[in-house]
C-alpha cells in the first residue's frame, strides 16, 4: 500500500490539536526519506481512509518525490526530491507520515509572517494544546520540541527552504509558554523595537522559584512559578488571564504568591488581560516593568516603530485567538496506531 506524506500547515495544525503529541514522538517511527508516497488520488484516498479523504473543502496538504501532480481543491501537492535531516517525519498509522514538529517549522518559515512564526515555534516548545472543550482553550501537553532542536535541524539541512527565516525567528523562541496568549504576551515584551516589541529580552517564562525553607510554612507549597522572569533580576511577573485566574482559589493563591515573594527579595508585577489588549495600557505596564528591571530605554527608536508596535501586537493577538475548533488548515487525523510499522 502507498503512504501519505503530510506537512506545511496540515503539520501545523495537527502538532497545535494532538494532544498525545510527545508520546507518538516518543513511541512511533520516525523516517528522514519519502518512500512509496501516493500519488494519485485513489491510492491517496486509500491511504488516508475514507473518513479523513471526504471531508469536503479541507485542502491536505502532501509531500511527494514526483513532479507534474497538480494540486486541487482537496489537496495541494508539494515536491521534494532531496536529502532530509533524520526525524523528519513521524509515522502515525502504517500509511500516514506527518511532518515531524521541526521539518514543519522549516516549512512554516515559508509560509507565515516572521511574528508568527515565532509564535509556532513558541507553541512547539510550550506546555499546551489546543482543545476547544477546556474553559481555557488549552490543556497541559509536554514540550514536543525545544529551542536547541529546532536549531540543531536548522543546521543540518542548509539548502533547506524556508531555512534563513527559521534562523531569524530562532533566537526569539520561548519556550515553557502555558498559552497562545501567554505566548503572544512575552513576545510583545521581549521582542527587539525593529521587530515591534518592548525589547525586554533575555525573557524567561514560567521559570521555577524555590521557596526557602523559613517561608515554606507561609505557603502550602516548595515554590512558586514566575509568568515572566528575567535571569539575574528580581521581578517575577505575572500574566492574570480572565479564566485562569478567575474564582477564590486561584485569587487566594496569587494573594499569597504576592505576600510571600517580597520576602525572598523579589518584586511582584502583573499584566492583565485587559492591558495587554489595549495598546496604551501596554505601554504603561512596560514602561513600568522596564524601570523595575533597570533597563535602559533606547532614547532613538525606528522612525516607523510605532507603525511596527501596532503590526505586531494585530499579528500576536490574532495567533491568540486561535480555536481548538478551527479546522481550516487541516482535518481531524486519526491517533497513532500503537506499534506501526512502515
Amino acid at each position: 500500500m502507498k503512504n501519505v506524506y503530510l506537512g506545511h500547515s496540515t503539520a501545523q495544525w495537527y502538532w497545535l490539536h494532538a494532544k498525545n503529541a510527545a508520546e507518538t514522538l516518543k513511541t512511533q517511527p520516525h523516517r528522514r526519506t519519502i518512500a512509496s508516497a501516493a500519488t494519485c488520488e485513489r491510492d491517496i484516498a486509500c491511504a488516508l481512509g475514507d473518513t479523513l479523504f471526504s471531508r469536503a473543502g479541507i485542502k491536505l496538504d502532501l509531500i511527494t518525490s514526483c513532479t507534474g501532480r497538480r494540486s486541487n481543491k482537496a489537496i495541494a501537492f508539494h515536491y521534494f526530491n532531496g536529502a532530509l535531516p533524520a526525524r523528519s517525519f513521524v509515522q502515525l498509522t502504517p500509511t500516514i507520515f506527518m511532518a515531524s514538529p521541526e521539518l514543519s517549522f522549516v516549512q512554516a518559515a515559508r509560509e507565515l509572517s516572521l511574528p508568527r512564526l515565532i509564535h509556532y515555534g513558541c507553541a512547539l516548545c510550550g506546555n499546551y494544546v489546543l482543545d476547544e472543550a477546556s474553559p481555557w482553550g488549552v490543556l497541559p501537553r509536554p514540550a514536543i520540541s525545544t529551542r536547541r532542536s529546532l536549531a540543531s535541524f536548522v543546521e543540518e539541512r542548509d539548502g533547506l527552504t524556508g531555512i534563513k527565516q527559521a534562523r531569524r525567528a530562532l533566537p526569539f523562541i520561548l519556550e515553557k509558554s502555558r498559552s497562545p496568549r501567554e505566548s503572544s504576551a512575552g513576545l510583545l515584551i521581549s521582542l527587539p523595537y525593529k521587530h515591534g516589541g518592548k525589547a525586554l529580552g533575555h525573557l524567561e517564562l514560567n521559570r521555577r522559584i524555590d521557596i526557602p525553607q523559613k517561608l515554606q510554612n507561609l505557603t502550602d507549597r516548595s515554590y512558586f512559578v514566575a509568568d515572566f522572569f528575567w535571569d539575574g533580576k528580581t521581578v517575577a511577573a505575572e500574566y492574570d488571564s480572565d479564566v485562569a485566574h478567575s474564582g477564590d482559589a486561584p485569587r487566594m493563591t496569587d494573594a499569597i504568591k504576592r505576600n510571600v515573594l517580597p520576602l525572598m527579595g523579589f518584586t511582584p508585577f502583573s499584566f492583565t488581560k485587559m492591558q495587554v489588549d489595549i495598546e496604551e495600557e501596554m505601554d504603561k505596564s512596560c514602561e513600568a516593568l522596564c524601570m523595575l528591571l533597570g533597563a535602559k530605554t533606547r532614547q532613538k527608536l525606528p522612525g516607523d516603530y510605532e507603525q511596527r508596535k501596532t503590526k505586531l501586537r494585530h499579528e500576536l493577538l490574532a495567533c491568540a485567538k486561535q480555536s481548538a475548533s478551527d479546522g481550516s488548515v487541516g482535518p481531524k487525523l486519526p491517533e497513532p496506531a500503537k506499534g506501526a510499522n512502515p
